[in-house]
């Protein structure tokens, strides 16, 4: 369950395929609206429009508009394979990343198709993570077979879907994050940073253990199975670590605000799950200290607990 809050309303999908829409203030249903189809996609919310994907088991995934007030369909567009990524929002353009590696653009207020770009992918599981939009490009991932069989992280114009450039490397990622002037890539047990603009390694760092990352305000946090390691975006250097009793994984928030819910759902790639002017808020097992709240049973996992984790500032 991925929940998506405005200021009076909160709006969330289920896997059973219907999405919800309830008063913020009072939990009230206002409206609720049956797919037809697993979703197990966040929801992206532009002012009137809820976007999202659905998951069917007997054809290829599509991804849905409906009318944010009633929950009335706007249109729903077919995509080459299932995806449970969340769309991206860019201009009048939804942008979606298909469990194939494939990138599609389709127009905000018709559903039309814009552009789509054909890569392959490796698997490495089922990623929420979408397509990242960073300066009017879309970041993505996969083997470009027109170019060469070799991973590669790619940059690829949004209006048009153009490739802006090209970064060949040793292996799949799973998953990208931005600050203003860097674009962070987990390729399996390393963490690179690259600059937007050309695709230039600036630096580079050893991780252990599969590794998911957020970048805010100068710093990056990368998770592991157990710990929060903090990185200086600009150099690399190691500036703090927080050891948890045993980190679950969770959906890191890709919307246009900083405020985050979860409910009841399986772990899902991700690590961290929102942020706050002064707070990480990351879920993990254990008992947990005075960095953390307790939240055993809360959310359907004994002994789970949610840390609030200091956010490192450059002073």
């Amino acid at each position: 369950m991925f929940i998506n809050p405005t200021d009076q309303r909160l709006f969330f999908p289920t896997e059973q395929g219907s999405i919800y829409c309830l008063d913020r203030a009072t939990g009230e249903q206002i409206w609720r609206r049956d797919i037809g189809g697993p979703i197990e996609t966040p929801l992206q919310f532009d002012g009137s429009q809820l976007f999202f994907g659905t998951t069917a088991t007997d054809g290829p995934g599509t991804v849905l508009a409906l009318n944010a007030v009633d929950g009335t369909p706007r249109w729903e567009s077919a995509l080459p394979t299932l995806t449970k990524s969340a769309p991206v929002l860019f201009g009048d353009s939804v942008i979606v990343r298909d469990q194939s590696g494939d990138v599609l653009a389709f127009d905000q207020e018709t559903g039309d198709q814009q552009w789509d770009r054909t890569f392959e992918t490796h698997s490495l599981g089922w990623s929420f993570q979408g397509p990242l939009v960073k300066n009017e490009r879309v970041y993505t991932y996969g083997v470009d077979t027109t170019a060469s069989q070799d991973n590669r992280l790619i940059a690829l114009e949004a209006t048009d879907g153009t490739t802006a450039w090209q970064r060949e490397i040793s292996a799949p990622v799973s998953m990208l994050a931005s600050s203003p002037d860097h674009l962070f890539s987990v390729h399996r047990e390393s963490l690179h940073a690259v600059a937007p603009r050309d695709g230039t390694i600036r630096w580079r760092r050893k991780l252990t253990g599969q590794s998911n990352v957020l970048s805010v305000n100068g710093a990056v946090y990368v998770t592991n199975a157990n710990s929060v390691t903090v990185y200086d975006t600009e150099d690399g250097r190691e500036v703090n670590q927080f050891k948890l009793d045993g980190l679950l994984q969770g959906y890191v928030p890709r919307g246009r605000g900083e405020e985050s819910f979860v409910g009841r759902q399986r772990p899902v790639p991700g690590g961290l799950l929102g942020m706050t002017e002064e707070a990480i808020y990351a879920l993990g097992g254990g008992q947990g200290g005075q960095d953390s709240l307790g939240l055993a049973g809360g959310f359907g996992v004994a002994g789970l607990c949610l840390y609030a984790l200091h956010r490192w500032r450059d002073r």
